[in-house]
């Protein structure tokens, strides 16, 4: 029962609604389809429903001339009340028992909740603390998802609520055990999950959804969506309730009762139960692992095959060995968290809520934009990009030392995630709230594309394509450098991480289902594992063989896809030469001999028609001999390729044809 308010957007009611002096639907786009939707019997005294049609499911008094409705007016049943019931039961059971991850406060009847992880912060608050709190304060890293689970079946809600760092669309009340809540004089900023509760709403406002068992009051309830990532967790409850019988109950107290199901064994291997997880000729294996609580945010390899990892507690990781041993190269940097790790001219950057660090031999520098939280780096040529969380995109051109804002254009949407640039040298910047930017070379001034979603959290750029994932709305794709987007089909709405590698395959992440790849420029993807294991970063080693991702629990994982193999024999040639493959045509191997007559460094490299290189077989040092190489093609489309031995006095290139 809501009199004398009004609701932003959609409203949805499993039995019956009594509405006088009410608006609905006055913030959603024209012809949004159903607006309001009632199960049983609508009242609507007064009032408008804008952008759309209503659906009652028994009875109405409507059409009235004091209320008007944009839309149609039609008796249907569009939801099954029923099953919502059964399933948001089941969810806020289930997000009670999320493992708690953040700080809990309560000192001068206020309350203050205090988290540092990136991705999810879980609070647990005392409904009892709640009800007689005067103030509310959220404070966690920006742009993280937050979930406040709240105990108590009785519970009221008033006074100040700030959140700090993110926005409100990310946070969610869960009150999980409340049969009654009562809200008054209070902006409630977030959502509420409350599916056994009757709710009060005297007085106030808030800016995201209600979810509730029934609901009254003058509350007013603005269109904030809640698009938080809160990923599933290991261990879900399912509720069984009895609510209607033939004969007279006996026992009332025992109609209800629920299970938690292990939804990960602890059997799972990363490559989610199929051998290599996927079309990959290999399977994840963990190479290494930090202290609990070392997200993995960035990886990052040198051209010596070195492996870097940068973490949440602000750890720089150096591995010499493939990912088997690490030790930490940045201490006394003092740093929370290392978002971003590029190498460019040669030196390694590190990105950080205090700014940027550049190593200097065994120490590191800060070299400008100091206790700015530098989210992303991205090199080009002799240029450095930092995008920033806050102020926007600064570029260097004398490695670090100087830094210009570049914000003409984009000066309302300064929240930048993530920078990226495209072979024609333009930039990319994913912003918070303002969707995606691009900077054509040489010019000083942001223009604003569409996509589906204005948060876009990770970029990447081969020769042929523009790669941008969002938060929430999943991956979109261009290939006429950012000037159209479409919407690549992987049903995954949250992707992290972005690589690409030298032969333009794009590897993306989710927290959730893993790694997958594509080899069209995201036309089609692959899953190759890793589901449920929190991947937070990716990175593809130099030569193409490897992949190693880095997860939430602080975890190196690594695959190798084998692409190669070597065997040489002892006899010395008189000239150098390199055989025809051999079977070709081929699928998927092939063997190709090459005689050396001089000990000394070469290289063996498959390119395809455009001349771009996509895989690396060959570049060490070899003795003088014959030597076979074999090339495994799996990851690649059909098509003609070039290979080429290269070495001191030695070039020769021939074609072979991979048909699948």
């Amino acid at each position: 029962t809501q009199p004398a308010s009004d609701t932003e957007g959609r409203v949805a009611v499993g039995r019956d609604a009594t509405l006088a002096n009410y608006s609905v639907g006055d913030k959603l786009a024209p012809n949004s389809g159903d607006v309001l939707i009632v199960g049983r019997n609508l009242t609507y005294t007064s009032g408008r429903v804008y952008n759309g049609d209503v659906a009652y499911g028994n009875a109405t008094n409507l059409p009235i001339n004091q209320t008007s409705i944009d839309g149609s007016l039609r008796k249907d049943t569009p939801i099954n009340f029923a099953a919502a019931k059964t399933y948001l039961e089941n969810l806020s059971l289930t997000l009670s028992g999320y493992g708690v991850t953040g700080t809990t406060s309560f000192q001068f009847s206020g309350l203050t909740l205090t988290g540092t992880d990136p991705h999810l912060n879980v609070f647990k608050v005392l409904g009892s603390e709640l009800s007689i709190a005067n103030s509310v304060d959220i404070n966690v890293p920006n742009g993280s998802a937050v979930l406040v689970n709240i105990d108590g079946t009785d519970v009221s809600w008033s006074g100040g609520l700030e959140i700090y760092g993110t926005a409100i669309n990310n946070v969610l009340y869960n009150f999980y055990q409340a049969t009654t809540i009562k809200i008054k004089n209070i902006d409630v900023r977030g959502s509420i999950l409350a599916p056994i509760a009757d709710v009060n709403f005297e007085s106030g406002v808030q800016n995201g959804q209600m979810i509730c068992k029934s609901l009254t009051g003058k509350g007013q309830f603005n269109n904030a969506l809640f698009f938080g990532n809160i990923p599933a967790d290991k261990k879900v409850t399912n509720i069984a309730s009895v609510t209607g019988g033939l004969t007279t109950d006996p026992n009332a107290n025992n109609n209800s009762s629920f299970v938690t199901v292990n939804v990960n064994s602890s059997n799972q291997t990363p490559g989610g139960g199929s051998p290599g997880g996927g079309t990959t000729g290999g399977t994840w294996q963990e190479v290494g692992s930090f202290a609990v609580g070392e997200i993995v945010y960035t990886l990052s390899f040198d051209n010596n095959g070195n492996t870097y990892a940068g973490t949440m507690g602000g750890k720089i990781y150096k591995s010499v060995d493939g990912g088997k041993n690490w030790a930490q190269i940045n201490s006394g940097m003092n740093v929370g968290w290392i978002w971003s790790l590029v190498f460019h001219n040669n030196i390694l950057f590190a990105s950080t809520e205090k700014g940027v660090y550049k190593q200097s031999g065994s120490s590191w520098v800060q070299v400008g934009l100091k206790d700015v939280d530098v989210r992303s780096l991205a090199s080009s040529g002799t240029v450095l990009y930092a995008g920033t969380w806050g102020t926007g995109v600064y570029v260097s051109v004398d490695n670090g030392a100087n830094w210009e804002q570049i914000k003409t254009g984009m000066e309302n949407y300064l929240a930048v995630q993530a920078v990226a640039v495209s072979k024609e040298g333009d930039v990319f910047a994913g912003t918070a709230g303002g969707g995606l930017f691009k900077l054509f070379k040489g010019e000083n001034k942001w223009y604003q594309y569409t996509l589906g979603n204005n948060i876009v959290w990770a970029l990447a750029a081969n020769s042929n394509a523009i790669i941008a994932s969002t938060y929430g709305g999943g991956v979109y794709r261009s290939v006429d450098n950012g000037a159209n987007w479409e919407k690549a089909p992987l049903n995954q709405p949250y992707i992290y991480s972005i690589n690409v590698d030298k032969s333009g395959r794009i590897y993306v992440s989710s927290w959730t289902s893993g790694v997958f790849t594509s080899i069209d420029n995201g036309i089609s993807w692959t899953g190759i594992g890793m589901g449920g294991f929190g991947v937070s970063s990716l990175v593809v080693s130099p030569n193409q063989s490897d992949v190693l991702a880095g997860t939430r629990e602080g975890k190196i994982y690594k695959i190798s896809f084998n692409v190669t193999g070597v065997e040489g024999e002892g006899v010395v040639p008189s000239e150098y030469k390199m055989s025809q493959n051999y079977p070709n045509p081929f699928n998927p191997t092939t063997a190709i001999d090459i005689a050396l007559v001089k000990p000394g460094r070469y290289s063996l490299k498959v390119y395809n028609v455009l001349g771009q290189e996509v895989a690396v077989l060959l570049n060490k040092e070899m003795i003088a001999g014959h030597h076979k190489i074999t090339f495994d093609a799996s990851r690649f489309a059909s098509g003609m390729y070039i290979y080429r031995l290269s070495g001191t006095n030695v070039n020769i290139a021939k074609k072979m044809l991979l048909m699948k």
